[in-house]
């Protein structure tokens, strides 16, 4: 056997030396590559879970544009409602302005009317008085009769009845029994 020379011994030293070097960086590259492959795998589960989330939000998203297409027809329907709504109330202003004038006609015919009987009440009571004047000048009892032909003399009979306590109405019977009942 044969022994290496120092030059092949340096050598193989050299060699050794590198190899030792090539396997430190091997190892360091290769703890390296797995941290990248680490920090790979954590940024894909991050990206994975902003998916997620970005597709609960595109969800919440078309729920609020559902949501606003509804609130957006509801508003417009309550602005045709409240157009109508305008509109019957302007008809009904109208209509009360027409009642109002409708009613001051009516008071003004009415207060011309209560006028009017006052005059005819009057005079009613002045041809009553020339009536009773002129039976008065001939010697002849003027009738108690109203215009409308009804008697104005209550008989004492129906006043009796009309007397509700009973001792007041033996007062009054009292009084006029020769009236009430004649040759009794």
């Amino acid at each position: 056997m044969t022994f290496p020379s120092v030059e092949e011994l340096q050598s193989l030293a050299q060699a050794r030396e590198a190899f030792a070097e090539l396997l430190a960086t091997h190892k360091t590259v290769t703890s390296e590559r797995d941290q990248a492959l680490e920090d790979l795998q954590s940024a894909k589960d991050e990206a994975d879970s902003i998916k997620g989330d970005l597709g609960a939000a595109n969800e919440m998203l078309e729920e609020a544009n559902r949501t606003i297409t509804s609130l957006n027809a509801d508003l417009q329907q309550a602005g045709e409602r409240e157009e109508s709504l305008r509109n019957e109330l302007q008809k009904a202003k109208e209509e009360a302005d027409n009642l109002i004038g409708e009613m001051q006609k009516a008071k003004e015919e009415a207060r011309s009317l209560t006028e009017r009987i006052g005059q005819l009440e009057s005079e009613a009571k002045s041809v009553e008085a020339k009536a009773a004047e002129i039976c008065a000048s001939v010697g002849v009892d003027p009738a108690r009769i109203t215009p409308a032909g009804e008697d104005k003399q209550v008989s004492l009979l129906e006043q009796m009845r009309e007397i509700e306590n009973p001792a007041e109405q033996m007062a009054f019977f009292r009084k006029h029994r020769e009236a009430i009942l004649p040759g009794a």
